[in-house]
This record gives C-alpha cells, structure tokens and sequence, in this order.
C-alpha cells in the first residue's frame, strides 16, 4: 500500500518461516505486538516530549525500517535517534507524527495480511 511510508516487503520479516504458514503468521503476530507496544511508547515520548524515549524506539526501529525496505524514514529515524536527550528539536513533534503515521500503516498492512491467512 503506498502512504506516508511507501512499500513495505515482509519477506525478509518472514524468510525463517519457509513455508511454513502457522510459523510465518507467529512472526508476523509477534511482529505486531512489538510494534504496536513500540508506537504507544514513541506517542507517550512525543506527549511528554521526551527526547530519550524517542531516541531509543527510533534506533530499535532503524534495523527493522530497514528490513522492511522503508528507506524513506531511515533519515528520519537517524534524526530522531541523534537527538536523544537533548532539548526538545524544533520540527521533532511533526517527524515522530509522519513516524507514527508510518508505523500504523505498517501495522494495518500485518493486520490485513494475518486476515487473509485465517
């Protein structure tokens, strides 16, 4: 699905699975869990404007974007991580927003997958 994150590819999340369906859709569970826990960690940093917590989910999610193949946000996510516990950037609100924003287009695309797979 095209938005504010591009194209993702879950292959390289899935490869261990094989074809292997119930394990390929634990992967994918687990996957949505964390992300899912991951995000409401980053919207309470982004509330609380807490550069520290940011920090920490944006260098968590820098090997999975990447993974992923959402490269359009691994700038972002640099950006994010590199400002750690400094003073609150200028501009850092809005970048965690298109990060979120991402992160639930995300999770919606695990979400339709494992629908499918029921």
């Amino acid at each position: 699905s095209e938005g504010t994150c591009g194209k993702y590819d879950f292959a390289a999340l899935t490869v261990f699975a094989g074809d292997d369906a119930t394990a390929r859709r634990k992967i994918l569970d687990t996957f949505l869990q964390e992300i899912k826990a991951q995000s409401d960690e980053l919207n309470r940093a982004k509330l609380c404007r807490d550069g520290a917590a940011a920090s920490r989910v944006a260098h968590k999610w820098q090997p999975i974007f990447a993974m992923l193949k959402i490269t359009d946000m691994l700038p972002l996510l640099s950006q994010i991580e590199a400002a750690g516990g400094e003073e609150w950037p200028d501009g850092q609100t809005e970048l965690l927003e298109r990060l979120l924003a991402c992160a639930d287009e995300i999770r919606d695309a695990v979400e339709s997958i494992l629908i499918k797979e029921e």
